[in-house]
């Protein structure tokens, strides 16, 4: 059976060019499939750029026009309000202007904002007053829980998110309790936040789902019946970022008339972060006896050769539905691997190649840090550049603010200021008394710097002096003869602190030009820290920089994925199945050409996966080191495997656990921790335990 609607005033270029239509909507088979049966519960999984959104679409106009149900009669849950409206304006061309205004398009949270306020109205109580500003909250609470007065912003966030996570995980005591978020526990915060909330009569949005669930789970008020019975048909977009109580409070609401589309994949959640649930997806048939799974396998958007390397590297993960995913474009595409000796080599060569490049390419990495020396390189070279979702915590961060005063103290050693703030994050091995005793004893007439009347005191020891001098040397270094780049790559080698090994610290130095003086790069880092960034995306800009989060559901020409590397991507400290989901969802935004870009011997194994053959990947990378399988010789027992626990890898040596998890194991190999997959480095004989 083919279903054909009418155009309504325009239609996508892309299914025009496609189906051969030009008066008329025409589905592909999958997508006729998918809107076959209205009645009861299903799940489409749409692999990336499948027409998901048009299927879905079609089939809101089926159940209206060929099955006249009133569009008041049906809900559509999407995850962003920019995403509904989208929607919205999506049926109105495609259908009908008037019909699109009667369908109730609504984020999740907008739809448990109202369950709230109905709540409120049928029971009289005093509805909860909303609460937008947690992070001002946070910072309140922080300096009463912790007893520290200035929290990063980056800290304020990240306790943000992981009050969501908790609310929207449905996470037990016990489970937080065991909850960390920058080697703080998050139990006191969450605590105090919780009752500071209740004090003010405030909801905040995840308080919102908390409550509607709570609600639709007693069936409060009738209100459950209420709404299933005003939405008899629930359609869900992007089912793979929804979370695990919003998965519920969607069950709930169409437990009684059983209707429900979903659309999603879960080989595309890459919000666990936020509480992304795909295992909702995973499971759907057992959460909805007799539900339907049926699948968009064509990929419309991206040439042969991207998808095929798309397809190898998501086949390796195991939590997930078999898919198999098809160009539906004839042409092959092209698929590079770039090796560069050191990592800020990748910067000068991507600027050279978007300066002979004419149409989009968007620039790909996995954190917005990597972004920052790419930033600089192409304002020197003066290439327009347009950014997504950049953040401005890398300026505020600890570790850069360390940075920049260990540079004003060598421009300023008599400041008794700056001197205060560092010395105890310098390998000093001083005592307070010695530094306070060394400010009192200044010899103000000679301008004595603080360093060398530290020097002076009485008590040092030789190894104490010895590094006092070294100090005021390569803060001399610093003062008289160090450009700006020299002056970070001295903080990183030479002056001795503590966080030298700071991810952030080569990020610094990446970014500063070879022949800019320190004065310079201050006043530029200052420049680049009071930028408005969200005002710096363009649409329809030429080079678009990206994380791949914020890049998800876009598509580009070219893509240039940087720093794929392991412990950036994958990163160290995550689940190496979503961090394959991240590296999958940056390949499939390129529609022509795809760009992978890796360093020295730190090669993210995900760059292995994307070819079926690794004979042929080692050839492109040329001195890429091989990997070389051996059987073991002692039998693999799961319950040996622990933190502490020592491992001999094939081609890392001998390394420590770190921790295990479900599918990835972290081992630290002579100060590098590398992300592995678990438990197959052990049954492939490519690494053993040592005794």
């Amino acid at each position: 059976m083919t279903f054909t609607f009418r155009r309504r005033e325009s239609w996508s270029s892309l299914y025009i060019e496609r189906s051969g239509a030009v008066n008329g909507i025409i589905l592909s088979q999958e997508q006729q499939k998918a809107i076959e049966k209205i009645d009861g519960a299903s799940l489409l999984l749409a692999v990336p750029g499948s027409g998901k959104t048009t299927t879905l679409i079609s089939r809101i106009g089926r159940m209206i026009y060929d099955f006249h149900i009133p569009p008041e009669r049906i809900l559509v849950i999407t995850y962003t309000n920019a995403a509904a409206k989208d929607m919205r304006e999506r049926f109105a061309a495609m259908f009908n202007a008037t019909d699109a205004e009667r369908i109730d398009f609504r984020t999740i949270n907008s739809f448990c904002y109202a369950v709230v306020v109905q709540f409120s109205k049928v029971t009289g109580r005093p509805k909860p007053k909303d609460d937008t500003d947690r992070q001002k909250n946070i910072r309140m609470l922080f300096e009463k829980v912790y007893d520290e007065k200035f929290p990063e912003e980056i800290e304020i966030k990240n306790f943000e998110t992981s009050i969501s996570l908790i609310k929207n995980s449905g996470m037990t005591d016990e489970e937080i309790e065991g909850l960390k978020v920058d080697g703080r526990e998050v139990k006191p915060l969450y605590d105090a936040y919780m009752e500071h909330m209740k004090s003010q009569n405030k909801m905040d949005y995840d308080d919102q789902i908390v409550f509607a669930h709570m609600l639709f789970k007693n069936n409060t008020a009738g209100l459950r019946d209420y709404y299933a019975d005003k939405y008899p048909y629930v359609l869900v977009d992007e089912a793979q970022d929804t979370s695990k109580l919003q998965h519920e409070v969607i069950r709930l609401l169409t437990q009684k008339h059983g209707n429900l589309f979903m659309v999603g994949d879960e080989d595309q959640s890459i919000y666990g972060f936020r509480a992304a649930y795909p295992e909702a997806l995973i499971h759907f048939e057992e959460r909805y006896p007799g539900g339907i799974v049926s699948l968009l396998q064509t990929n419309y958007r991206s040439a042969q050769s991207i998808v095929k390397a798309a397809s190898n590297v998501i086949e390796r993960n195991v939590d997930r539905h078999k898919k198999t995913m098809v160009a539906a474009r004839e042409d092959a595409g092209m698929v590079s691997l770039r090796q560069f000796k050191y990592r800020t080599d990748q910067y000068g060569e991507i600027c050279k190649e978007l300066k002979e490049s004419e149409g989009q390419t968007a620039i790909l990495y996995r954190n917005n840090d990597s972004a920052l020396p790419l930033i600089s390189y192409l304002e020197k070279e003066g290439i327009p550049y347009s950014c997504r979702g950049m953040e401005d915590t890398f300026f505020s961060n600890k570790v850069i603010r360390d940075a920049m005063q260990i540079i004003a103290f060598a421009f300023d050693p008599r400041s008794f200021d700056l001197i205060w703030k560092i010395y105890y994050k310098l390998d000093l091995r001083i005592r307070k008394k010695h530094l306070y005793d060394a400010t009192q004893n200044l010899d103000y007439g000679h301008q004595q710097p603080i360093l060398s009347a530290l020097y002076q005191q009485r008590g040092m020891g030789k190894r104490q002096k010895d590094k006092i001098l070294s100090l005021m040397h390569q803060l001399d270094m610093i003062s008289t003869n160090d450009n700006a780049k020299d002056a970070i790559h001295r903080i990183r080698t030479e002056v001795g602190y503590k966080n030298a090994n700071s991810e952030k610290l080569f990020i610094l130095e990446a970014m500063a030009y070879s022949d800019e003086t320190v004065d310079e790069f201050r006043e530029r880092l200052f420049a680049m820290g009071s930028k408005n960034w969200d005002k710096l995306y363009r649409p329809g800009s030429n080079v678009v920089l990206s994380t791949i989060h914020s890049s998800k559901g876009l598509e580009y020409d070219k893509v240039i994925l940087i720093d794929a590397v392991d412990g950036i991507l994958p990163s160290a400290d995550c689940d190496l199945e979503e961090e394959r989901r991240i590296f999958y969802v940056g390949i499939t935004r390129a529609k022509n050409e795809l760009v992978l870009c890796e360093y020295n011997d730190y090669s993210s194994q995900f760059l292995r996966e994307t070819e079926e053959k690794k004979k042929k990947v080692r050839a492109v990378a040329k001195k890429r080191p091989v990997l070389k399988k051996r059987v073991s010789q002692k039998p693999f027992h799961p319950e040996d495997v622990a933190e502490g626990v020592l491992v001999r890898h094939n081609e890392y040596g001998v390394g420590v656990v770190e921790y295990v998890k479900k599918r990835s194991i972290v081992i630290n190999f002579n100060g590098v921790s590398k992300t592995l997959m678990y438990p197959y480095i052990f049954t492939e004989g490519i690494a053993e335990l040592v005794e």
